[in-house]
Parts: structure tokens; C-alpha cells; sequence
């Protein structure tokens, strides 16, 4: 009895040749089963071999309410082959599903036949042992298959839950900005409604944060903040900011022009409900942040520029400009050659055309170059200053190091290192699904371990620890130039 299917399930039978097939056929039992007739039962004596001659039969396991089949056997599958060596008791009950012929060998004529023709007993306990081999094999593969599935039905669920969650969090801030968009007319409750829906902004950063921070698998919780996202997106779209951070990102120009606008801190939509949104993500912490660190980049930054001579120096990454526009006029006493540089040439021409003052004295050199600390970097040579604007915000730990020890190797002997970072937040998770716009945040103490172990010396305190945002400006010098 050929079969095809023998990659699936390779039996004794399929293992040994025709002769030794018909010559065991002449020594089985005919069982013949109606519908429904039952071949063996759970717990009783398993001293047989069977195989499905015609008809279809299954495995199932009583024990559970409602039964579960357990396997569906068909021509040509055995059952019973462990139980030649082992006489345990049958695991399951097998019964026909339709009229069925069955082959069956007891325990006893199979050992009288094997005593009787010594060579046939040979190959039919290897083929036994093999198929038995194959068995465990399968099964060991099934069994993966079986938990990748669990895994993924798991998944499936985590998903659809964290969807759903979702959709109630965003109907918390739709349910507010749709009743301030109800009462734009009522001059006697507009005002109040308003209010309410530029605050609703801080309760979605601080409901966000606590539900997606709990979300264990990156997979899931993009996928939840893009339902999110979508489910705010006509109240999003009012706003200057939701406008942005719902564009496209073909480009770092796209970032670039989100980040000009948080910046510039000018409330602005497409009407009023438009304007107060955009008023509440302007009051966010990490918005704050960075207008604070900005600022304070620039009092570390006019610091470090040398009094009485030509100062050269770097800036890595120079995102919309709005950095470098302010340090221009700082350069101009004594001169200064700076090098802006960026991994991305969108970004440089956003920068370059925006720049409105071009100073004589400064020599500009706008340079394209890989910041992602996957390859050496070549900043410069004995620079007084070495800017890292918001590059940290992407950067992880490795990779940052490769930046770090290249801004290290091209300071002078007291050069110094300015970086502007972000701290911990609880906006983190709006900022990163609804306005699309992931940071890596450290904190203070994880930036003087940082620094310390790249060959830096914290230069004071950092600065930028305000409750009211997450910004943060630090000031290094290489370790030698303390030492000396």
C-alpha cells in the first residue's frame, strides 16, 4: 500500500519493501468498523499494530469537555507502533469517522512471525526504530510550530488590545476638543471649552505615557499609536504642529521644519480649536526643552569661544538652524572658521537658505557626512569647540560613543564638548507616536558615566534640570586637559 504523504508521517510500512508488506498483510487481522464503532479505548491493553486500510478513523481525547481530536488517520497511517516494544495503555480513544477496514497485528503473531523468519525481523525493527526517530522529529518540529503559533495568537490579541486602548484614550481628547469645536460660537462658553482643550493636550502626553510605556513589544505599541494617531488626526490636522508632525517624513527637512516651529513658539491653526491644540504642544516639556536647551547652548557655547583670537570650532548636526543663527553673531569679534556638519544634504540646504545674517567674518563650511557612529568620523583638528545639537536624541549608547571619542580626537588640549540632550519626560510617548518624533533620553547621571568613560570631564553641572521641562545643555573638556 503506497502513500504519498511520507515526509508528514513516515511509518514502519512505508520504511520496508513490497515483498515484506504483502507477507505481513497475509498475517493480519481484518477489523471492519462502522460509523461512529469505536477501535480501541483509553486505558485499555495496547498489544497491537493497526493500519488504515480504507476509511478514515481519529484520535481523540475524552478527558475534555468538549472532546478534542487529537489526530485524523487515514489510508495508509499506522497506529500502535510503539506499543510492539512498549504495552503501555492506549493514550486515547480511536474510533471510525466512516466505514473503515483496519489491518491489525496482535503483539503475539508478530512476535511468532519475526521467531520464524529471523532476517524480516531485522528489517522490520529498523524500519520501526527509524520511523519511531521520524516520529520524535516531526513532533519536536510540530511542537515549535505549535508555540510559534501560540506566540502569534498572542500577539494578535496584545495587539488588538492595545488597539482598542487606544481608541479610548484618543476619545478622551476627542471628546474635549469636539466640545470646544460645539461651543466655538457661545461667547459664554467658548473660552472655557478652549481652555479645556489646550489642557487635554498635557492629560493625552500623560495618558499616553502611562499605557504605552507599559507596552512591552515595539511592534505593538507602533501599531497602537498609529491607531491613535489616526483617530486624532482631524483635530491634529487644526493644529501648525499636528500639521507637521503628520507630514510625510521623506526627508530630515520634514523634522527640520517641526522643529523651526516648536521653536519659534507661536501658536498658529487653521482656527481657533487649531491654535489653543497647538497652544497645549508648545507647553509640553519636551517643547520647552528644547527652546530651553537651545538657549543654553548658546551661553556654553559663547563660554568656550577663545577672547583674543580666531575661534574654530564644529557643529555636529545642525537641524533647522535656529543654533546657529544665534552663535553667527558670537563669532564675529575675532573671526571664527566653523564647520556645520550633517549626515543629511536636505538639512544643510534647509540651513543654509535659511540663514538671513551671513557674517564676513565667519568661514562657513557646510559639510555632508555620516553622524550615525556606524563609521569614523572627521570633525577637525584642535578645535576650540565641539557642538552635538540633538544628535544624542538618536544615537544609542554605542553608536554614540563612536561620536563621542571623534569629537574628543579633534578638540585642542582644552577644547571643550557642548551637547545638548534630552532628560526623561512624561510626553515622551506623544511626542514619539503623535508627532512622530522618537527621542533617546538620559539622564544626568547616565551623561557623566557617559562622558566620563568616552575620556571627558564634566565641566560644572548640567544645565537645564527644570521641572517645567526635559531640556539638557552639558559641558565637557578632555580628561588629559584636567589632568594637566
Amino acid at each position: 500500500m503506497e502513500r504519498d504523504d511520507y515526509a508528514e508521517d513516515m511509518s514502519v510500512f512505508d520504511l520496508l519493501s513490497t515483498v515484506d508488506r504483502e507477507r505481513l498483510s497475509l498475517e493480519a487481522e481484518v477489523v471492519r468498523l462502522g460509523d461512529g464503532e469505536s477501535l480501541v479505548k483509553r486505558g485499555s491493553s495496547a498489544d497491537a499494530l493497526f493500519q488504515v486500510e480504507t476509511g478514515r478513523l481519529e484520535e481523540v481525547d475524552g478527558r475534555k469537555n468538549p472532546e478534542v481530536i487529537v489526530d485524523v488517520l487515514t489510508s495508509g497511517r499506522a497506529v500502535g507502533e510503539i506499543f510492539v516494544v512498549d504495552k503501555a495503555p492506549w493514550d486515547f480513544d480511536i474510533r471510525a469517522v466512516e466505514s473503515s477496514t483496519v489491518l491489525k497485528w496482535s503483539h503475539d503473531s508478530l512476535e511468532r512471525l519475526m521467531e520464524s523468519d529471523a532476517a524480516l525481523g531485522v528489517r522490520f525493527f529498523r524500519a520501526l526504530s527509524q520511523s519511531t526517530i521520524h516520529r520524535a522529529r516531526l513532533g519536536r518540529t510540530t511542537a515549535v510550530s505549535s508555540r510559534q503559533l501560540e506566540v502569534s495568537s498572542v500577539s494578535l490579541q496584545l495587539a488588538a488590545a492595545a488597539e482598542e486602548e487606544a481608541r479610548r484614550v484618543a476619545g478622551r481628547a476627542r471628546a474635549v476638543w469636539a466640545a470646544a469645536e460645539d461651543n466655538a460660537t457661545n461667547p459664554s462658553t467658548s473660552e472655557t471649552h478652549l481652555d479645556a482643550a489646550e489642557q487635554a493636550v498635557g492629560d493625552l502626553a500623560g495618558a499616553m505615557n502611562a499605557w504605552i510605556s507599559n507596552i512591552s513589544s515595539t511592534a505593538v505599541a507602533q501599531r497602537a499609536g498609529g491607531v491613535l494617531r489616526s483617530e486624532l488626526r482631524p483635530f491634529l490636522a487644526k493644529a501648525q504642529s499636528g500639521q507637521l508632525g503628520l507630514e510625510p517624513r521623506v526627508s530630515q527637512g520634514s523634522q527640520s521644519r517641526l522643529l523651526a516651529h516648536l521653536l519659534l513658539n507661536s501658536p498658529s491653526g487653521t482656527d481657533v480649536l487649531g491654535e489653543r491644540i497647538d497652544a497645549g504642544v508648545l507647553r509640553l516639556p519636551s517643547v520647552v526643552g528644547l527652546r530651553a536647551r537651545t538657549a543654553l547652548a548658546v551661553e556654553a557655547a559663547a563660554s568656550a569661544m577663545p577672547k583674543e583670537r580666531r575661534f574654530r570650532g564644529a557643529l555636529l548636526q545642525p537641524n533647522c538652524g535656529a543654533l546657529l543663527a544665534r552663535l553667527l553673531p558670537l563669532m564675529t569679534a575675532n573671526g571664527a572658521d566653523l564647520a556645520v556638519i550633517d549626515g543629511d544634504p536636505s538639512v544643510l540646504a534647509f540651513v543654509d537658505a535659511g540663514l538671513q545674517a551671513r557674517p564676513t567674518e565667519v568661514r562657513l563650511s557646510m559639510r555632508h557626512a555620516d553622524l550615525s557612529g556606524l563609521q569614523p568620523i572627521s570633525i577637525g583638528v584642535d578645535l576650540d569647540l565641539v557642538i552635538v545639537d540633538g544628535l544624542v536624541d538618536y544615537l544609542p549608547s554605542r553608536q554614540l560613543g563612536v561620536v563621542l571619542n571623534a569629537a574628543r580626537e579633534s578638540l585642542a588640549a582644552h577644547g571643550q564638548l557642548v551637547i545638548t540632550a534630552m532628560a526623561p519626560s512624561n510626553d515622551a510617548r506623544l511626542m514619539e507616536h503623535v508627532l512622530r518624533w522618537p527621542m533617546l533620553r538620559r539622564t544626568c547621571d547616565e551623561w557623566v558615566s557617559m562622558l566620563k568613560a568616552a575620556g571627558f570631564d564634566s565641566v560644572g553641572t548640567p544645565r537645564g534640570e527644570q521641572k517645567d521641562h526635559c531640556g539638557l545643555v552639558l559641558s565637557a573638556v578632555r580628561s588629559d586637559a584636567t589632568q594637566d
